[in-house]
This record gives C-alpha cells, structure tokens and sequence, in this order.
C-alpha cells in the first residue's frame, strides 16, 4: 500500500510540508510506503494546451518532472495534497500541478482517475480567515472530484504565518492526524 504526499509549496521544511509530513507519519506507522513530491523541485512545465491526453494519448505527452507524478497517482491511495495560499489562492506551484491534472480528464471530461481512491486537500494560510481558505479550498475540491477521486477530504488550517509555525498549532496537528485516521479507516473499510 501506498501514500502519495504532494506538497505544492516552495518552502521545503514549511508548513504546509509540516503537516503533511505529520500526516503520512500516521500511513507510515500502518506500513504505507510514504511518497513525497516536491512540485517546486520537480522541473515541471506548464500545460500546453495542446489536446494531446485529449486526441491520442491518455495522458501528457510532454517528458518532465511531472511524467512519474500521474504514475504515482494512479498507484497510490490516499493521494495528501497541500498549498499554502498566495494572493487568494493555491501557490503557483499547486496551480501549475492543478493545471497538468488535466490529463486525468478524458476527451468528454470524464475523470481517468482509478475509481474508489481518495485525496486529501491541505489549504494553509497566514490569515486567520477560515472563510478565505475554504473558498480557495472549494474549488480544487471540486476539481479533483471531477478528475475521477471518489473522496476528496479538505483540511483548512488558518492563521500560520510564520515558518514553522504550524509546529506551535497542536490543534492543527491533531486536527491533520484525525483526519488521516479516518481516511485510513476508510481506506481500509
């Protein structure tokens, strides 16, 4: 069995690495074999908008750090995904990973996702606006359902500014463990 862990952040060691690490601790200690994806480190271009995973291939056709992602997609369950938000939104980083999923459609917009899996969706923010990150978070929820997840579970985490802070919010980190404890159970189920 295997976790994916897609941190869509810049800061390697930030927050949003902080609770997702603290998540697939608890997959780990149930003998997962954990996956980390760095998108800010993977050398992964934007979507051309050329078709090609719509016209004559099933996925991407461009060759970059992103090429061994949708195979890790597909072989992992759950999928822990996490953004800081920027500006509003997802970090640019997460966006150009939301904008390569378009793969995961086929030609009638139908999700490639395999069925029954489940994602996760971390939104981080520096503000102390939970409204703010469950607008943000809403959409890509949305979008991920639509990309063949059958279970997507947001997790809004506001007022984490600082690096490291989310190392001082232990109602955050447990609030991250119960959620991957049920997800776990409902893996298992």
């Amino acid at each position: 069995m295997k976790v994916l862990v897609v941190v869509g952040s810049p800061r390697r060691g930030g927050n949003t690495d902080i609770v997702l690490g603290n998540m697939a601790d608890v997959f780990e200690g149930r003998g997962f074999e954990v996956n980390k994806v760095y998108l800010n480190e993977i050398g992964m271009r934007g979507c051309q908008g050329c078709m090609s995973c719509k016209k004559t291939a099933e996925r991407c056709v461009q060759q970059d750090g992103m090429t061994p992602v949708y195979d890790l997609i597909q072989s992992s369950d759950p999928v822990l995904m996490g953004a800081p938000v920027y500006l509003w939104d997802v970090a640019g980083q997460f966006k150009l990973f939301v904008d390569r999923c378009f793969a995961f459609w086929e030609r009638s917009y139908r999700g490639r996702i395999r069925p029954g899996k489940t994602a996760v969706l971390v939104t981080v923010l520096g503000q102390d606006n939970f409204k703010l990150g469950s607008s943000v978070s809403e959409k890509y929820v949305s979008l991920f359902r639509s990309f063949g997840f059958s279970r997507v579970e947001p997790l809004v985490l506001p007022g984490v500014n600082s690096r490291g802070a989310m190392l001082d919010r232990e109602d955050h980190l447990a609030a991250a463990r119960e959620l991957a404890e049920r997800v776990l159970e409902g893996i298992r189920s």
